[in-house]
């Protein structure tokens, strides 16, 4: 099993569920040093002062593949991180799938930033960071 730093749609268990995975959810926990960008989907990009916030889910291996070799997120790539769990405040090592620096793109899917506010609402997060992904003068 690897546990997965989450940040857009995939934080949903239930969505994961419904694509055939079997994920384990950790809990919350947040990332510093990154920002989410919002374009044809969620990535994140280094920013020192920034924190994303996210769930972290333990997938296995084959389940993270079948997962990134999906339309869509195909080009998006593991990388490991350092979290923070926000129940206790202890680090937890994850990978944190990002889109690379040359495939960002410039487009914002507003839909996408809808739904993704309201997840984070729904998961507990706070309030400001769900208006930071769709902010209210979209």
């Amino acid at each position: 099993m690897s546990c997965v730093f989450f940040y857009g749609l995939f934080m949903d268990s239930s969505l994961l569920s419904d694509m055939g995975l079997r994920p384990v959810s950790l809990g919350p926990a947040l990332l510093r040093g990154y920002e989410l960008r919002i374009g044809a989907r969620a990535t994140l990009v280094p920013k020192p002062e920034a924190v994303a916030y996210g769930m972290l889910i333990e997938l296995t291996d084959a389940e993270l593949s079948s997962l990134y070799s999906a339309p869509g997120v195909g080009d998006y790539r593991p990388y490991n991180v350092e979290t923070e769990r926000l129940d206790d405040g202890t680090a937890q090592p994850a990978l944190c799938y990002n889109l690379p620096a040359d495939k960002l793109g410039v487009e914002f899917n507003s839909e996408y930033a809808k739904a993704l506010s309201a997840l984070l609402l729904r998961l507990g997060f706070p309030s400001s960071y769900a208006s930071e992904v769709n902010p209210p003068d979209l």
